[in-house]
């Protein structure tokens, strides 16, 4: 819950995360239920503190983010260079069928058996 609270809080207001006199902006308790709502997430009243002090030490955060000379930088989309991570799909042969089944605890006509989950 804590997790998705920072990102939704993170997409609704980081633009807002320095004021016009270069401060980090403080969360209110309003924009704790707003942004709550917008992550359909159901907050007691007693939470909304905690919320508000972690959300705006996000929005801090994010300030200190913004000051980060990154002129020049490429965009990063993935931390690895790796273009495709997946083997090549190769034709091998597979296990036999009593293979399969030997420690299966009960068999059906080549099948295993389990008990019924549905009337």
């Amino acid at each position: 819950m804590v997790l998705r609270m920072h990102i939704i809080s993170y997409m609704v207001v980081r633009s807002a995360c320095i004021d016009a006199e270069g401060e980090p902006v403080k969360i209110t308790e309003e924009q704790v239920v707003y942004v709550s709502m917008l992550a359909r997430l159901k907050l007691e009243p007693h939470d909304l503190g905690s919320f508000r002090q972690e959300l705006s030490t996000i929005l801090e955060y994010m300030g200190m983010l913004e000051e980060v000379n990154t002129e020049g930088v490429e965009p990063t989309f993935h931390a690895h260079s790796l273009t495709n991570a997946l083997r090549d799909d190769v034709v091998e042969s597979s296990q036999s069928r009593d293979d399969a089944l030997f420690n299966a605890p009960k068999v059906i006509d080549g099948n295993i058996a389990v008990p019924r989950v549905i009337e």
